[in-house]
């Protein structure tokens, strides 16, 4: 018989499961037959079967499809019928028939499916369709119609499906399977396995934990199933049920069991040490493309609303119910969320209100619900006796449902490398960072094999020493050397903040942000939000040096796993079946105490100040011979570390760590970690927050409250004093009991020269400096002057006799007559008045005129629109807190404008003996002008080895003079971050330029987390919606960039320009449509513009043509030719020969200029490739300007 004249039946009933053919046109007889032998067991609905068992005898899909729409006649009815209804029953028996006969396409030769395709693609997709349509014979369409009206002639009854013996019948298979895996495993087998075994073992263990979790699911399913059964015997059903429910308890108790013996067996096999798979197809899913235009819009508005703009939910449910009447709204923002799918992949774990141990989910393979412990698991160590269980309940009742106490929500780091991958663009940067960095170095190796890896002016942390030279988790290869890998390196960052805002009588809560950035994006777009992972630290109070390790645990697990075994993603935007990836924390930045914390290193204020090298004790803070100093050895280190963590009690503990200053830190997990050079010194912390604060509030006291003040003596200085001689002594000062008062002469001389805390500006400002200062008292460092108010001063003196005072009036040679030197009091004045009359003492720098001179700089100084703006009453207690963006602003511009002006503007003239003030001031100004040219340099764009040295220089002579030129800060107390500013050298040489990883970004981050709407519930709750309404941001930004998003998202440009700046945001102003002028062009994001549209666009420092000399000028007209850009620039006139420039002493690492105020008569025209840079003016006296180049690199 030809095949094509013979019907298949698969896996028939009535062939005990065997495959069979027989001739078509018995067909649907043999339907007939197969629907009355299974009418009393087909299932209507049951569980899918287990993948590992025999398929069991089932209809294919396209008989159950045909007999489900067939309405088979069950018996004759005697009643009469009416003709028209007997010939329409016959006609559509034709018809069905005929339907029945033709196979039509098969569904598996087809490229498009019929469920997922439109009605035009799926028929035009069937190459086995006939052209034209081939007459049936007769005689086989007599024979299919008769075989139908044969078999029932009236339809039969809705078939009853026995749904308790179905259940029993897969609960009976069931327990088949867990037996059998329980007989798989055992105990005695997994203490006997060796390395051949252990495969097997394994793969067992999974086996049987997918038994379990099949088994759970079937057990869900046989308990719905049995609520939702119509039960027509009761008796019936009660019977059935009950057997049932018997199966399903040992179904349910065997499981249990097996369960439990996949744990134990688990817990006796290595560790697993393949790749990490991780399935990132919800990456690439978009969940909105089968809705309407209206219903796409509708949910977007409604997500920003609430993720961007902070709308809380009830005005957006309001929002999205306006169009109710289309059924594709969503009617509430969690519909919408769900529909969008940007909620992120998070881990909620459970911490201990008392010692922040954290507890991960156990989730249930029967159940699939996670559940926690109901006490806490850490250890605690008390300061008596050893170590022991927390036990603290860290459940609480919540919603019928025990729920954590303190949840802690951890973002997945894999799902966020996955998102990331999940852009061509960022994957390809990925690529080509490592790719570029491992060509170089095979460039510079070739050239000499012993000469540096690092580039000569180094842009970026690839670029510079450390990664270059960085080995990768392969022994002996270098991490940049992926070999079909994806090598990502990544940096954190710890900072804590107030969730309420920073206010001076506001609460004082405290919660942390612990965020990671991939270095191997460009930094114009790593810092982003949708390219930053994020969690969030609980409050409300600073978790302590013990305690933080817990928050920092499931992050480093993440980066032990991705370095030891590495993750496989199941797809990436380049790679469609999946690529692996490792990944290394190389940076860790924060500011001081944070990164002591973290690091597992004593504070900075301790005698183990320095976690870098080898300085001990605090009386050597500021000793600048950096020659001497030596790195700490990080095998050491380590194993000091370990000692901690191993001791078994407190004592022990407390006994390491005051000798060595080291106690553990999860940071040592990761096999390749050295604190010593990766956990960096941050230039924003310890440079802008630090020392620039420190000089300008507390060194030069720029207050005007401070310089309201009356003069007081107020500095330390030195004076040489004469020894006691009775016989050159006045008659009235000569000692009485020499033994007992000679002592308080000496008292009374050091007294003298103390410094008085009553101008001091620092204590009272409404700053918080980001340092930590060291207490001291006066024998830790030789130049040390503890430091008194007036009064406790008066009050010393008057304790001592009458005759000290005397003889020290008379020493001094101040008034003796008898009538001055009666008293205690009146000796006691002179001597308080005598200091401001010294000509060694040091007057204070700035005083009010100074102050308001500064602000006159400030608001009258010319500079281009980029340049952040400061507060033009900057030294008022209304101008507010001063941020670190601005410290670097008034450090490098207006603050080295004024000083030089007020302190350096009358040249020194060498032919007349010099103004001991004037002198002075010079000094102070060469002191100032040190510390701010290690500013500019330090934040340059652009870092090579002798900018980083130069940089050193400057500090060592800003320490090495601040004594001198300032006398009162001998009282203050020493700064760790002077000593640590030093370092900064290091890094500057390890990672290049600081604006590739410094914490200004972060900032960024922490004004955008205190803007976000939450119920105040610190403890938790808050911490969850900050942590989850940031993802959520993140995972909007990175959808709309798609390549898949909706094009209608796209067309609300000014919204989502604003909102999202896109990563290809034009960086150049694009071709006129007709040549001709335009008022302002745009050239790698910097605007130029014309003088009379914006004048601090338009003054710029360029190379006149044929001369490498460059010209400060303005541009007047803007002119384009296709893509030409020309400028023409009037020339700033130069200044007039034999005038003084008060700013050449302290070029070029100042890079200011003397011009004059006036415009030339020259005019250039200058194409934009000449265009140096931007440069800020001020106009000053004698018709001047001082003219200071803004360029970055």
């Amino acid at each position: 018989m030809p095949p094509s004249s013979e019907y298949i039946c698969e896996r028939c009933p009535l062939a005990n499961g065997r495959n069979h053919r027989f001739p078509k046109l018995q067909r649907l007889a043999h339907q007939a037959a197969i629907v009355r032998s299974l009418e009393q067991s087909s299932p209507a609905t049951v569980p899918s079967a287990d993948r590992h068992q025999p398929p069991s005898p089932v209809l294919d899909n396209e008989l159950s499809e045909e007999i489900s729409g067939l309405s088979i006649p069950e018996a004759q009815s005697d009643a009469p019928q009416d003709p028209v209804d007997m010939e329409l029953q016959r006609l559509a028996s034709l018809f069905t028939g005929l339907v029945l006969l033709d196979d039509g396409a098969h569904p598996h030769r087809q490229t498009h499916s019929k469920l997922f395709s439109s009605r035009d693609e799926y028929q035009t997709d069937v190459p086995e369709v006939p052209t034209a349509f081939t007459p049936i014979p007769p005689s086989e369409a007599l024979v299919g119609v008769q075989a139908i009206l044969q078999g029932q002639s009236s339809p039969l009854r809705p078939t009853v499906v026995d749904t308790q013996k179905v259940n029993s019948k897969l609960l009976q298979d069931m327990l088949s399977r867990i037996r059998a895996s329980s007989n798989e495993l055992g105990i005695q087998r997994a203490l006997d396995s060796d390395a051949q075994t252990v495969g097997a073992l394994t793969i067992a263990v999974n086996t049987a934990s997918s038994v379990v979790i099949e088994a759970g699911r079937l057990l869900s399913s046989v308990n719905s199933a049995g609520d939702q059964n119509p039960r027509n015997s009761k008796r019936h059903a009660r019977a059935s049920h009950a057997n049932t429910d018997v199966l399903a308890k040992q179904v349910q108790d065997e499981a249990m069991a097996l369960d439990s013996l996949v744990d134990v067996i688990g817990c006796l096999l290595p560790p697993d040490t393949s790749e990490v798979e991780y399935d990132t197809a919800h990456h690439f899913d978009n969940p909105i493309a089968k809705f309407s235009v209206v219903a796409q819009l509708s949910i977007l508005l409604a997500l920003i609303c609430h993720v961007v703009v902070g709308i809380s939910n009830d005005p957006v449910n309001l929002i999205i119910t306006f169009e109710h009447v289309l059924n594709e709204l969503p009617t509430s923002l969690e519909t919408a969320l769900r529909r969008f799918k940007i909620d992120p992949a998070t881990i909620v774990y459970a911490m201990c209100p008392s010692c922040h141990h954290t507890h991960a989910a156990k989730k249930d393979r029967l159940s699939a619900e996670a559940s926690y412990p109901e006490h806490c698991q850490g250890y605690i160590y008390p300061q008596r006796g050893t170590r022991h269980v927390c036990g603290t309940s860290i459940l609480a009742l919540g919603h019928g449902k025990m729920r954590p106490i303190k949840p802690f929500v951890f973002s997945s780091f894999v799902d966020y490398i996955a998102a990331t991958l999940s852009d061509p663009e960022l994957e390809r940067m990925c690529e080509k960072a490592c790719d570029d960095a491992l060509a170089a170095v095979r460039t510079a190796m070739s050239k000499n094999p012993d000469g540096p890896l690092a580039e000569e002016q180094v842009n970026n942390v690839f670029e510079a020493a450390f990664l270059r030279s960085f080995p990768g988790p392969v022994p002996g290869k270098l991490f940049i050397q992926r070999e079909g890998r994806l090598r990502l390196a990544f940096q954190a960052m710890l900072d804590f903040l107030n969730p309420n805002g920073t206010r001076k009588r506001g609460n004082h809560d405290s919660i942390g942000i612990l965020a990671v950035v991939n270095l191997n994006l460009s930094e114009d777009i790593r810092y982003r939000p949708e390219n930053m992972w994020l969690s969030i630290i609980l409050g409300p109070n600073e978790p302590n040096h013990d305690q933080i390790d817990n928050y920092l645990r499931p992050l480093i697990d993440q980066f032990v796993i991705g370095w030891e075994r590495g993750f496989r993603l199941s797809r990436t935007a380049l790679h469609a079946t999946g690529r692996d990836v490792d990944i290394a924390m190389v940076i860790n930045v924060n500011d001081l105490p944070a990164t002591r914390k973290a690091q597992g290193m004593a504070a900075a204020n301790s005698n183990h100040f320095c976690s870098m090298c080898d300085r001990f004790g605090i009386h050597c803070m500021y000793d600048t011979d950096f020659s001497t100093w030596t790195r700490r050895n990080i095998s050491v280190l380590r194993a000091q570390s370990h000692a901690w963590r191993d001791a078994p009690t407190q004592s022990a503990r407390d006994a390491i760590f005051s000798e060595y200053g080291v106690r553990w830190s999860e940071f040592w997990r990761l096999p390749y970690w050295d604190p010593t050079r990766m956990a960096v010194v941050d230039s924003m912390h310890c440079i802008l927050e630090g020392l620039v604060h420190y000089h300008c509030r507390r060194v030069l006291r720029i207050d005007t409250k401070v310089a309201k003040r009356k003069e007081t003596m107020g500095a330390a200085f030195e004076h040489n004093w004469p020894d006691y001689d009775a016989t050159i002594c006045h008659p009235l000062c000569v000692l009485k009991k020499e033994a007992k008062e000679l002592p308080m002469i000496r008292t009374i001389q050091q007294r003298l020269v103390q410094p008085l805390l009553v101008e001091d500006a620092g204590e009272d400002s409404d700053e918080a400096e980001q340092d930590e200062d060291v207490d001291m008292d006066d024998t830790s460092d030789p130049r040390f002057v503890p430091a008194v108010t007036e009064e406790e001063m008066r009050e010393q003196l008057m304790r001592l006799n009458l005759q000290p005072l005397r003889w020290v009036v008379h020493s001094l040679g101040l008034n003796t007559e008898p009538a001055r030197i009666s008293s205690k009091k009146l000796c006691c004045e002179q001597l308080l008045a005598w200091p401001l009359t010294n000509s060694t003492y040091v007057p204070r720098a700035i005083n009010l005129a100074n102050i308001h001179f500064i602000q006159r700089v400030i608001g009258k100084t010319t500079t281009p629109a980029w340049v952040d703006s400061v507060p033009s009453n900057y030294g008022d207690s209304n101008a507010g807190t001063i941020k670190a963006a601005e410290w670097r602003i008034l450090s490098t511009i207006y603050l080295p404008i004024a000083l030089v002006l007020l302190w350096g503007d009358n040249p020194l003239d060498s032919q007349s003996p010099p103004d001991p003030q004037h002198t002075r001031l010079i000094q102070m100004l060469d002191h100032t002008m040190a510390l701010f040219s290690a500013v500019i340099l330090v934040c340059r764009y652009t870092m090579t080895r002798s900018r980083a040295t130069k940089y050193r220089a400057f500090l060592k002579h800003w320490v090495d003079t601040l004594y001198e030129n300032h006398p009162h800060t001998r009282s203050h107390p020493l700064r760790p971050n002077v000593h640590m500013a030093f370092h900064l050298y290091d890094f500057l040489l390890l990672f290049g330029p600081v604006i590739s990883w410094w914490s200004f970004p972060f900032e960024g981050v922490i004004g955008l987390l205190q803007r976000i709407n939450t119920n105040n519930h610190i403890g938790g709750e808050l911490e969850a919606t900050l942590s989850r309404s940031f993802l959520r941001g993140a995972s909007i930004r990175r959808w709309l960039r798609r390549d898949d998003c909706p094009p209608v998202f796209h067309e609300l440009k000014a919204l989502f320009e604003k909102t999202f700046p896109s990563y290809n945001t034009p960086l150049d102003s694009a071709p006129l449509a007709n040549d001709g002028e335009r008022a302002h062009y745009k050239r790698n994001g910097i605007n130029f513009s014309r003088a009379k549209t914006h004048l601090g666009n338009s003054l710029v420092l360029y190379y006149p043509h044929k001369s490498r000399h460059a010209i400060a000028g303005s541009i007047e007209v803007i002119s384009m030719r296709g893509e030409d850009v020309t400028f023409r620039i009037r020339r700033q006139a130069p200044l007039a020969p034999g005038i003084h420039d008060p700013f050449a002493r302290y070029w070029p690492y100042f890079p200011a200029r003397t011009y004059s105020s006036s415009m030339s008569d020259t005019v250039d025209l200058i194409p934009l490739h000449n265009v140096i840079s931007h440069y800020a003016r001020f106009n000053f006296s004698d018709g001047r300007c001082v003219v200071l180049d803004l360029a970055t690199s």
